[in-house]
């Protein structure tokens, strides 16, 4: 399911379910942030309230627990307990206006990409009734980790070579001489206007 969303992002919804069977989290995230425009590029949820998904990207233009795992490294699966105090937290604007009014509990997260211009990972919220994430939990996020890593990198190589397919049609198109591009049995698989 994981290599599926490769080819169809859409099919996040689905492994974020099973992934939140797996690692008992009702709520689970796969976002990634742009760091220059300072705002989540793509985001796919299961289990958050539509509601409070608004107000998140209203007031945080960043989750504050994601840009802490954003340092970590890739591929590092990790806890509220292993990025923050929980009573700075739990004192933070962030938990106050977003995490208590939804019940979330203890936060996990995995960095899964990471450039200068953005990161991007899987994170996990358990409800407040839950206990926390134990090793157990840990460990069988990270047995995903390097599938779930794969597929972000599969993801960014099939954007990248369709940005450079559309620069490479438009300036095709812009071409005032016809061109014409044929398949090994001379089928013309692409013309310009011009063409």
């Amino acid at each position: 399911a994981i290599y599926d969303c490769a080819l169809n992002p859409d099919a996040w919804q689905q492994a974020l379910r099973g992934i939140g069977e797996l690692i008992d989290s009702p709520c689970l995230c796969l976002s990634i942030t742009d760091y220059e425009q300072q705002s989540v590029a793509y985001c796919v949820n299961h289990g958050y309230d539509p509601q409070y998904l608004k107000i998140y990207f209203d007031r945080f233009a960043i989750n504050p627990l994601f840009s802490l795992g954003h340092l970590r490294a890739v591929g590092d699966v990790y806890t509220l307990a292993m990025l923050a105090d929980n009573k700075e937290l739990v004192e933070s604007r962030f938990y106050k206006e977003w995490s208590k009014p939804q019940s979330l509990g203890d936060f996990i997260g995995l960095n899964a990409v990471r450039s200068k211009q953005r990161a991007g990972g899987v994170s996990g919220n358990r409800k407040l009734s839950q206990p926390r994430y134990a090793e157990d939990d840990v460990r069988l996020l990270r047995l995903l980790a390097p599938h779930i890593c794969r597929t972000f990198a599969i993801s960014d190589v099939l954007d990248l070579k369709s940005v450079r397919t559309n620069a490479l049609e438009a300036t095709l198109d812009a071409l005032v001489s016809g061109v014409y591009l044929t398949d090994r049995t001379e089928r013309v698989v692409y013309m310009n206007p011009a063409a």
